[in-house]
């Protein structure tokens, strides 16, 4: 049963991930063809996906033990967040996006993301320019997530570059 249950894990996870690649259009490779493969969004993408399969790999082979491991992060992770930690507001929020240990629920997600982005932390700012641009937890608003990935980029996350730059037509802000 339980090896059931990480093998449906890593399943949805998996769908959902291609999902999110394939949503953002990064199968057009005729844009990048100037762009060094290191700068290419497809790479970018590429290797979150790869990370997100070798650990969900590490995690099923534990077997048991990786159900145990994942709820006392979660809790760990949700007490850093109420105290206001945005790292851990982030982690949180990606839980709640992907539905680890929680039901999937994009509108926390957003609630999450957006603390953590509000002080300032980079990755939820790119986040958060993710669930705008793809309508998810919030209304699709092109605007705000330009906004969100523009402040994402001036803070040094270079996928926020890349999706500015997807969504503008140039190079992303410098």
């Amino acid at each position: 049963m339980l090896l059931f249950r990480s093998f449906s894990l890593i399943a949805t996870i998996v769908i959902r991930c291609l999902t999110l690649v394939k949503s953002r259009k990064m199968f057009t490779f005729y844009k990048f063809s100037s762009i060094p493969e290191s700068e290419n969004p497809l790479t970018c993408r590429t290797s979150m996906i790869h990370k997100l399969l070798f650990c969900l790999l590490c995690l099923t082979l534990l077997g048991g033990r990786a159900e145990a491991d994942t709820l006392t992060r979660l809790q760990t992770i949700k007490l850093g967040a109420e105290q206001g930690n945005a790292e851990a507001q982030n982690k949180l929020g990606a839980y709640f996006e992907l539905g680890l240990g929680v039901t999937q629920d994009d509108g926390e997600a957003v609630k999450w993301y957006r603390l953590a982005a509000d002080q300032g932390y980079a990755e939820a700012q790119f986040n958060l320019g993710e669930m705008y641009e793809a309508g998810k937890g919030v209304a699709k608003n092109m605007p705000l997530a330009i906004a969100w990935y523009e402040k994402a980029c001036k803070n040094g996350w270079k996928c926020a570059c890349r999706s500015l730059g997807l969504l503008t037509d140039n190079e992303g802000c410098h």
